[in-house]
């Protein structure tokens, strides 16, 4: 820990069979969304962080069964940065890459 600065150490588990997303790298200049499907119908949540660990966006079920959709842009509206972001299981450490070019 550095004097005066706060740090976040955040621990996930990767676990690809659970969660995937396409297109990826995403444009969301593109017209187009990414689909994040998550093979669990119980999943009512996906969570989207940047490798900050700040949350980005919280995203809820759509009429599928299994898929998310996220325009790539963060809960105040804004398109977020150029990077790779982290989707997140809610109430699990499973997680998925995502990246996104403008």
């Amino acid at each position: 820990n550095v004097s005066g600065s706060s740090c976040k150490t955040i621990y996930w588990e990767r676990l690809n069979e659970k969660i995937v997303s396409f297109p990826n790298p995403f444009n969301p200049y593109s017209g187009k969304l990414a689909v994040i499907r998550v093979k669990d119908p119980e999943v009512k949540e996906v969570r989207i962080y940047d490798y900050f660990g700040n949350l980005v966006r919280t995203l809820h079920k759509e009429a599928s069964k299994y898929d998310f959709l996220w325009d790539g842009r963060n809960g105040k509206g804004k398109v977020v940065a150029n990077g790779g972001y982290l989707c997140v299981i809610q109430g699990s450490k499973a997680f998925y890459k995502i990246a996104v070019l403008k």
